[in-house]
């Protein structure tokens, strides 16, 4: 063997080996992690586009929901807002009550024309028995105001209360249903109580 064939002999036995490719990448455990990793995406993303997506059922609850809640509550106001003392404040509650009555009153169409919706169906129960649980309480609230001579005060508080959480509701509908004119409808009623809130959160019986 020649010097230069010694040398190379020499050399290939000492040279460092190559790392496989694969690396970190290459072992079981990261395999395994990173599937599990792609498959909760997978899920994540299959559950959003046939789950999340806010379908015809899930917007047909949330707008017979806001329909019933506005309904039980524009009763409640009919009942308590002739022994409301301020005049303003009447005046006001007056504006809520027709303002709530247009937003149901497009809710109905709105249901009856897309899901052909039937007030007596018995599917309604469920979101009539919340709405009617929900008035009990405000009608508690106010019958006890009454008696006690602070009607005024704790109707203003309970009406912004109630605004508070129809345009949260209304809110919730208008981002997923579909239609230019319940649409238009809803940004109306929507702006209206924003501009009528302070009229009940701002009210004083000393102004």
């Amino acid at each position: 063997m020649d010097d230069k064939a010694y040398l190379d002999s020499i050399s290939s036995q000492v040279r460092p080996q190559k790392k496989s490719s694969g690396g970190l990448l290459s072992s079981p455990l990261i395999k395994v992690v990173i599937g599990g990793v792609v498959a909760i995406i997978l899920i994540i993303v299959l559950s959003s586009a046939f789950g999340g997506g806010g379908g015809g059922g899930g917007i047909k609850e949330k707008s017979i929901a806001l329909k019933y809640h506005v309904d039980y509550t524009s009763v409640a106001i009919e009942d308590y807002q002739p022994s409301v003392k301020s005049s303003k404040l009447r005046s006001s509650s007056a504006s809520l009550a027709s303002i709530l009555s247009n937003m149901s009153r497009d809710l109905t169409n709105y249901l009856v024309d897309k899901y052909g919706f039937k007030d007596n169906a018995k599917e309604n129960n469920k979101y009539k028995d919340k709405a009617q649980t929900h008035q009990t309480t405000l009608r508690n609230s106010l019958f006890n105001a009454k008696i006690s001579g602070m009607l005024d005060r704790i109707y203003a508080h309970e009406m912004a209360h109630e605004i508070e959480l129809i345009m949260a509701e209304e809110a919730a509908v208008y981002e997923k249903i579909s239609g230019e004119k319940i649409k238009a409808s809803l940004e109306s009623t929507y702006n209206s109580l924003k501009n009528l809130y302070p009229d009940f959160d701002d009210f004083s019986e000393s102004k």
